[in-house]
């Protein structure tokens, strides 16, 4: 498939970097509050300390240990959407879409392993399956500012500017602290 930009498109905005599940995740695991068996409870820590070190832009470090948590829980969604994620911003798509490819055909895919999914899909070319990631994320989690961003840039990249701009806006409605508007004035 053609990975080039179509003659026309504006090439003002680029996919929002992969995106983390960082809440929801004990009570998706069941965690009781305050404690629970050593598995979960470390592959917790793990997702935590991976979180953080991705923030910090170490995205090996963040692939090391959303990795050891997703050893210690396996098949659970929110674990191979960071690992997904921390790969793909090391611009290891195919690597990314093993394991996420892997988590979604296990049907237990959420909005952030979905984004993750159409990230790795568009940077590998495959921009009709990309949109699709995007819509699903988007039918899953309706306000997710990421999954519409990039539902913007998927569309721009196939030749549908209207449909690019009617996105690209609906994520400027959500985002909170003008994140859309700089990632727009930034040139991207």
């Amino acid at each position: 498939m053609d990975k080039k930009r179509p003659t026309g498109t504006s090439p003002k905005l680029t996919r929002q970097q992969p995106t983390l599940r960082k809440t929801g995740l004990s009570t998706a695991l069941n965690v009781p509050e305050g404690g629970a068996a050593a598995g979960p409870d470390e592959a917790l820590r793990l997702c935590g300390v991976g979180v953080d070190l991705f923030e910090k832009a170490q995205y090996d470090k963040a692939q090391d240990a959303f990795a050891k948590a997703a050893q210690i829980v396996p098949g659970f969604p929110g674990f191979a959407a960071n690992l997904g994620g921390a790969l793909a911003a090391q611009k290891a798509f195919k690597d990314a879409l093993e394991v996420l490819r892997k988590a979604y055909e296990s049907g237990e895919a959420d909005a952030t392993l979905l984004v993750n999914l159409g990230v790795s899909l568009g940077e590998e070319g495959e921009r009709e399956r990309e949109i699709l990631q995007y819509q699903a994320a988007l039918r899953e989690s309706p306000d997710m500012k990421e999954a519409h961003l990039n539902l913007g840039v998927a569309y721009m990249d196939s030749g549908s500017p209207d449909k690019g701009l009617e996105s690209a806006r609906k994520a400027i409605e959500l985002a909170e602290g003008g994140w859309a508007e700089a990632h727009l004035a930034a040139g991207y």
